[in-house]
Parts: C-alpha cells; sequence; structure tokens
C-alpha cells in the first residue's frame, strides 16, 4: 500500500498542476480579451463621436450659407452625413446586440433633425438630447465590456 501511495501522490499533484495551469491560462487569456475589447471600443466609440461632431458642424456650416430646399441640399446632406452613418457599422461591432439597432436610430434620428426644413432652437434641443444618448449608452458600454 505504501508504495502505491508513493506512486499516486506525484502523478495526483502533477495532474493538478498541469489543470492549474490550464485554468489559469485560459483565465489570462480571458482578461487579455476583455483588455482589447476594451481598448478597441475606447478607440472605435472615440472616433464615431469626432466624426459626428464633425458632420453636424459642416451641416451647421452649410446651412449658414442659406440653401434652398431641394433635391440639392438633401443630397448635400446625405453627402455630409455619409462618413458617419457608414461608420456606425463598425460600432455596432463593438456593441451589445440588445444595443445596436437603437444605436442605429440615434444616428439616422440626428441626421434627420438635421435635414428638417424647420430650423431652430426646438430642433437643436432635441438634436443635443440624441447626442447625450448617444455618448451616455457608448458610456455604458465601456463601462460593462461584456457582451
Amino acid at each position: 500500500m505504501g508504495n502505491f501511495t508513493s506512486i499516486i501522490t506525484p502523478i495526483l499533484c502533477g495532474i493538478l498542476a498541469l489543470t492549474g495551469a490550464i485554468i489559469g491560462s485560459c483565465m489570462e487569456r480571458k482578461t487579455r480579451h476583455t483588455i482589447w475589447l476594451l481598448e478597441k471600443r475606447v478607440e472605435v466609440f472615440a472616433e464615431f463621436l469626432k466624426i459626428l461632431q464633425k458632420c453636424i458642424e459642416e451641416a451647421s456650416m452649410y446651412f449658414r450659407q442659406g440653401p434652398k430646399a431641394g433635391l440639392e441640399r438633401g443630397q448635400k446632406l446625405s453627402d455630409i452625413y455619409f462618413p458617419v452613418i457608414d461608420y456606425t457599422k463598425v460600432v455596432r461591432l463593438f456593441l451589445k446586440e440588445t444595443s445596436r439597432d437603437n444605436f442605429e436610430k440615434l444616428v439616422r434620428e440626428i441626421y434627420v433633425i438635421h435635414s428638417e426644413k424647420e430650423r431652430g432652437d426646438t430642433r437643436l434641443s432635441v438634436m443635443k438630447e440624441k447626442e447625450q444618448a448617444l455618448q451616455r449608452m457608448l458610456e455604458e458600454h465601456i463601462k460593462n465590456p461584456k457582451f
């Protein structure tokens, strides 16, 4: 019996050490992935917000020129907002599945608000609300990086 115990003990210790190493490696890989995902989200979200702000500013400058309503104005606004609408596809990849459609909806609502014929304080305050909702959504995904 003593000989059997002397053989089993090292084998059992080896198996436990190997199991511990495998579990530790898996946990480290998961931690690295979570950190990478968080860093990429921050990069992508920051780039999105820069692009959005640039589009809003460019559209505002265009409106200051007093363009007449019509097809040409609609096309120009579409061209101005194309970069942010296109980049929405990238941002969606880093959002929780439950938030993707709402995010895209908010972006499109900002575009629609800016392209409405009626301009004024009400429209601008609604647009600010939509921008803040986007900001909160992105911040929430950075705070809670789990999918």
